[in-house]
């Protein structure tokens, strides 16, 4: 019996000793962002076009969608810019009012391309010839940053920089003292739009078709753990 017992306090103590190791930490997540106004504009673009032959329908939606892309590129819309999104020919059903019979009355071509507008000075007159080119699905106009690395580094300098601050704040509060560093673990960085100012919005109403760019936020969290001396 003396034997277990003896045993059981082997066991326990470096437990104890473990559970002392991990209560003196602290975890604490920092937030940083930076607002950057966007240097590039997306926009999903195409030409949506029906006939009672579904041949038919294909050709003319070939046809006008052709159109569309010498007009982006007349446009200043590189090649390289230009990307298929979606091709469909699907049926349109009519239900008969006389036996309640549906049937088909024809077919219906979509062909939707997404354009990198890199000159964001362009994208009303863009948008403006796209209207005037027989394009008649406009469903997505978005901005983005071309070289997103360095604004999420400066985001991931603030993040930790917010942590250590925060750290220390509740180090001085609890009266105790921090250590170093144990580990740092990141949420992948995100950018989101935010308002623009009037007067930019006033200056790009300028254009063909108003487009208010606005700013894009690009937002990291840092979880990091500190050792507590």
């Amino acid at each position: 019996m003396r034997n277990i017992i003896i045993a059981l306090i082997l066991i326990l103590i470096p437990n104890v000793s473990m559970a002392d190791e991990y209560a003196r930490r602290m975890t604490l997540t920092g937030v940083g962002e930076v607002f950057v106004a966007p240097d590039m504009a997306m926009i999903t673009v195409g030409v949506s076009s029906f006939n009672k032959n579904a041949s038919e329908a294909m050709r003319s939606n070939s046809s006008d969608m052709a159109v569309v892309f010498e007009k982006l590129k007349g446009a200043g819309v590189e090649a390289r810019d230009i990307q298929t999104a979606q091709i469909s020919l699907n049926p349109r059903w009519e239900r008969t009012t006389s036996n309640n019979v549906s049937r088909i009355v024809g077919y219906e071509a979509v062909n939707t391309v997404k354009a990198r507008i890199r000159a964001l000075d362009t994208v009303g007159t863009v948008l403006d010839v796209l209207s005037q080119s027989g394009a008649n699905r406009i469903s997505q106009v978005s901005f983005g940053i071309q070289k997103p690395r360095p604004h999420k580094d400066e985001a991931r300098r603030r993040a930790v920089v917010d942590a250590r601050a925060k750290a220390e704040l509740y180090a001085q509060a609890a009266g105790v003292e921090l250590g170093d560093v144990i580990s740092i673990s990141e949420n992948t960085a995100t950018a989101f739009p935010q308002p623009m100012a009037r007067k930019e919005m006033a200056a790009m109403a300028d254009n063909a078709v108003p487009v208010s760019q606005g700013e894009m936020g690009v937002r990291t969290h840092v979880t990091i753990v500190y050792e507590i001396k």
